[in-house]
Order: structure tokens, then C-alpha cells, then sequence
């Protein structure tokens, strides 16, 4: 499937939702031949207004159960993550979709400050991918290229009027772990 969006082209290259409710997305930014300068001349004003998301975003612990984001919203939440910048643009991220109720109730199961997450009715886990990321002798990028696209699905969802909150699962051991075998992650997932 691909689909135009500022001046990009992204190939969604996994996209499926199976019985659980959950839902797997994997893509590749492929820049087009439009330069995206077009974009930022078409914006009348690049100053950035104190109540844009960026600025009003805030971690939510209470959600109520009767609002809770479509299918398209969480679509839309994950291309903007998807325009998070990368060590040398290997984009090395894996989405995973919680909207079942009972997987969702697990995930509170093995995340500790999880609780509000039945209210908030869905979850987006970022994984990275250690085959597809920037690796020097000291280790890889794929942290830091998660954590901007965590931060975009945060502002994004913000942008839509859907409250968010960022619960880390890296760098402790044991709930990484617990969220790859709940997930049943391949060994190259984290």
C-alpha cells in the first residue's frame, strides 16, 4: 500500500491486524524527487505558536473508556512517527498495535505503570529493529531513532485532541523481555 503525504512516499511494507487485536506496521520513508523545501515555503509562518502540541502535550494517567483513538488516528499517529529523523535514514523501528481489550489488560499485566491503559483502550509499542539500524564499533542508534518517534506519536496524538502517556519498557531487561515473549518478538526485535 502507498499512500502521498508531505512531499514523501511512504511503502508500508507489513500491515496486518490478526484476531488479537494487534497490529504490526513496518515502513520505509522513501524520499520522493519533490524537494521538501516546497513544504516549508508553502507555510505562511514558521514560528511556533505556545499552544501548539509541542508546547501543551502532557502525560494523561486517566482516560475516559468512551473516547478512544479510530483506526485512522492510529494510522495517521504512525505515519507521523514515521517522520522521526534516523541515523543515517535507517528508519531501524517496528510498531505494535495493542487494541484488543485483553491484550491491552495483559500489557498491565507485565508493565508495572501500565494501569490506566484499559481506559486509554489501546497502545502503541515501539520496537527497533537491530538488523536495519546505524551500528558503529560502539553499539547502534536504534534508542535514539525510537525515542524520536515515540516523542512524534506523542505530539501527533496531542495535534488529534488524544491524550497520551510515554510508559518506558527499554532499558530494563526484564520488562524488554517480558514484552518480546508476550509479543513473541523475533530475536532481532527490541
Amino acid at each position: 500500500m502507498k499512500y502521498q503525504q508531505r512531499e514523501r512516499t511512504l511503502t508500508l511494507k507489513n500491515l496486518s491486524i490478526n484476531g488479537s487485536g494487534r497490529l504490526s506496521l513496518s515502513a520505509k520513508n522513501q524520499k520522493n524527487s519533490t524537494s521538501t523545501s516546497k513544504f516549508n515555503e508553502s507555510r505562511k509562518d514558521n514560528s511556533m505558536d505556545k499552544k501548539s502540541a509541542i508546547f501543551t502535550r502532557r502525560s494523561v494517567r486517566v482516560y475516559d473508556p468512551s473516547k478512544r483513538a479510530t483506526k485512522e488516528q492510529i494510522l495517521d499517529i504512525l505515519d507521523a512517527a514515521m517522520h522521526a529523523p534516523t541515523a543515517m535514514d535507517k528508519q531501524p523501528w517496528e510498531f505494535v498495535v495493542a487494541t484488543d481489550p485483553e491484550v491491552v489488560n495483559a500489557i498491565t499485566k507485565i508493565h508495572p505503570y501500565c494501569e490506566f491503559l484499559p481506559d486509554a483502550g489501546s497502545a502503541i509499542i515501539v520496537c527497533g529493529n537491530l538488523k536495519e539500524q546505524f551500528e558503529i564499533p560502539e553499539g547502534g542508534y536504534y534508542q535514539y531513532d525510537c525515542s524520536a518517534a515515540a516523542q512524534n506519536i506523542l505530539l501527533r496524538a496531542k495535534e488529534l485532541g488524544l491524550d497520551t502517556c510515554w510508559c518506558g519498557i527499554a532499558p530494563e531487561k526484564t520488562r524488554m523481555d517480558a514484552f518480546k515473549k508476550f509479543f513473541k518478538l523475533p530475536a532481532h526485535i527490541e
